[in-house]
């Protein structure tokens, strides 16, 4: 539907508006709808500068999202692949935004921010002290079920261990096999979570982190028998 100053928000109302939104698949058409918004009242924009097609795959089309910039006088934010500070300070640069948003980026790296890359610590950027930090975190202040923890797992491991799409399994390789417990809901207890870490670590030849030192070297079966002691003894918590 066409919006009109008659649906607007007062700017003398307490609720402030903003909006998010992709590309259409005309760059003038999405300029025209975010003039829209603006005219409607709408304070603040958010551009995932990539089509509803794209969903979160190929590059993001950061030159549309500089004319939405150019062409609106209110602030724009960009969302799309932003990775690392080195990202969000080009992405401002080139496109004019105001700010970025980041998104997967964060799950995949909590740390992504982090400014200081020239000590190029294990705990900014591999995804075993990333897993084992945000596990200690989770335990802390537990999620609502494991499912969420099985997600996030899943957000780190992703460049490593996830199959490519349209390629058959091997399974005879660790890397699908380990995807599988992040996949399926084998993983109830914080044990199974760490010992599916710390099994990564011992199949990938990668340092251990210090929160997992003490625990034996798992194998996929101890992993998946330590499921089904938890429901024997009706113990689940994560």
């Amino acid at each position: 539907l066409p919006l009109t100053k008659a649906d607007s928000i007062s700017n003398k109302s307490k609720p402030r508006l903003s909006c998010k939104i992709r590309l259409l698949e005309d760059i003038s058409a999405t300029v025209k709808f975010a003039q829209s918004l603006e005219a409607a009242g709408c304070e603040m924009i958010a551009v995932h500068c990539r089509r509803r097609s794209d969903k979160h795959n190929g590059k993001p089309d950061f030159e549309a999202g500089a004319k939405i910039v150019k062409n609106v006088s209110i602030p724009v934010v960009i969302n799309g692949d932003i990775r690392s500070l080195t990202d969000a300070e080009k992405t401002i640069q080139s496109t004019g935004a105001h700010a970025v948003m980041a998104a997967s980026g964060f799950l995949e790296n909590p740390r992504m921010l982090r400014r200081n890359k020239e000590e190029n610590l294990l705990e900014d950027h591999d995804p075993a002290f990333l897993a084992a930090e945000y596990l200690d975190f989770a335990e802390k202040y537990p999620p609502p079920s494991p499912l969420y923890i099985r997600k996030h797992l899943r957000w780190i491991f992703r460049p490593y261990i996830q199959p490519e799409r349209n390629v058959p399994l091997d399974y005879s390789a660790w890397q699908p096999r380990l995807w599988t417990f992040l996949v399926r809901p084998y993983l109830e207890t914080m044990d199974q979570f760490r010992q599916v870490v710390h099994l990564y670590v011992n199949l990938n030849g990668s340092k251990v982190p210090p929160s997992l030192a003490h625990l034996p070297i798992p194998t996929f079966k101890s992993i998946r028998h330590g499921r089904r002691k938890r429901n024997i003894n009706g113990d689940l918590k994560i």
